[in-house]
């Protein structure tokens, strides 16, 4: 059974959906006997983290997985697609989709764009005709998806408008392609001594943050010339609003000084970050198991009540009672519904935590036990949840 890795790009969606777990993850499952690696990566966009360190996290890891500039070429981490999603229902092509769709980009490099596989989604949450306008804008506009569309070599574009048909459609669709890719920032940071700086993501990230820091010190000097000529403001207003921008120009400074960081740092800050998340996941799990005992406990004293003699009395006036509220006939079902949901969330819970140390494995060289040492690889999906019913590992 051969191997096929898929990275997963994509700003508005996770194959993870507890908070806190958005670092790199590798979930696996069979497939017309291939073994399907979707790696999942944090989003640009990401609430919980700043730009600099996702640009940080998924450069590390895929420069790590790469190997050095003398590796022989079989031995090298090579994607086998990528696959980006973008929501048809937006109305706009916001700011935080421009600056990751551009970092997505620079990432690849022009000559792996034929790697990108352009996939739309939720046309269920829009009229058809809507959707095409809008999914025409994309690909006319050389500004957003033209660019990847309208050269050589061209992505390809798919809709995810069909559940499970289409999910699995993509997939198939990469594997069918049978390439294998090496990105632009794996081969520049191959270079001995390479840092993010040095390369074509850095450069494009550099550019944003400083046109940030640009932009935020115009906006704290109006600030303070609106509080000069108006004394009716606040001092509270006004001290917000210079401690939120002195702030986010402070992260921008520091997002450009990380982009100088050795890769024993990152791998550090990688590390420790995945150790975090595993351990999180791991409550989480605990914490699941206590509610779904507690579940069975309650679920088998109500049946006992029930079963006991009724002395004359009718069955609803024996039904149990907890403090002032009455346990209806249908508590019964609504613990079941309860426990199901939990013993779901437990499951994707485990899938999470095998994910994350899944990750942390083929990091730390133990690929060849989980992968068979293939070296393939493919953009991650957020069509997992549609997958993963029929055929996870």
């Amino acid at each position: 059974m051969s191997d096929i890795f898929i990275l997963f790009p994509c700003e508005e969606y996770t194959l993870t959906s507890e908070q806190g777990t958005s670092s790199v993850s590798i979930f696996s499952f069979n497939h017309k006997a291939k073994t399907i690696h979707l790696i999942d990566t944090p989003g640009f966009n990401d609430t919980e983290r700043s730009e600099s360190e996702v640009l940080q996290e998924i450069a590390y890891w895929l420069s790590t997985a790469y190997g050095k500039v003398d590796a022989q070429p079989e031995s090298r981490f090579r994607l086998n697609g990528i696959i980006y999603l973008h929501s048809v229902a937006d109305v706009r092509w916001s700011g935080s989709t421009r600056r990751s769709f551009n970092m997505l980009r620079t990432i690849c490099g022009p000559e792996n764009y034929d790697a990108i596989v352009l996939t739309t989604t939720f046309w269920d949450q829009i009229e058809k005709a809507t959707g095409s306008a809008r999914e025409k804008q994309l690909l006319n506009d050389m500004d957003k998806w033209g660019q990847l569309v309208h050269q050589s070599p061209r992505s390809l574009v798919r809709r995810h408008d069909q559940g499970y048909k289409t999910a699995i459609g993509i997939i198939d669709l990469i594997v069918t392609q049978n390439m294998k890719y090496e990105l632009l920032i794996q081969k520049e940071l191959a270079q001995p001594g390479a840092t993010i700086y040095q390369t074509t993501a850095g450069r494009e990230a550099q550019m944003v943050w400083e046109k940030d820091i640009e932009r935020f010190q115009e906006e704290l000097a109006q600030v303070r010339d609106a509080f000069d000529a108006s004394h009716q403001r606040s001092d509270t207003v006004f001290a917000t609003a210079v401690k939120n921008l002195n702030s986010s120009i402070h992260e921008r400074k520091s997002a450009l000084d990380d982009l100088l960081l050795p890769k024993q740092e990152l791998e550090e800050r990688w590390l420790s970050r995945n150790s975090r998340e595993v351990d999180l996941l791991q409550q989480k799990i605990v914490e699941c198991h206590s509610t779904i005992d507690d579940l069975l406990r309650r679920s088998r004293s109500s049946s006992s009540t029930l079963s006991a003699p009724s002395n004359g009395k009718d069955v609803y006036e024996q039904w149990p009672r907890q403090g002032n509220h009455e346990l209806t006939p249908s508590s019964s079902s609504v613990e079941s519904l309860l426990l199901a949901q939990e013993r779901r969330r437990q499951k994707d819970l485990t899938a999470q935590k095998m994910a994350k140390l899944a990750a942390r494995s083929f990091h730390t060289s133990v690929a060849g036990s989980i992968f068979g040492g293939v070296s393939a690889g493919v953009a991650l999906l957020p069509l997992l949840p549609l997958i993963t019913p029929c055929s996870v590992m």
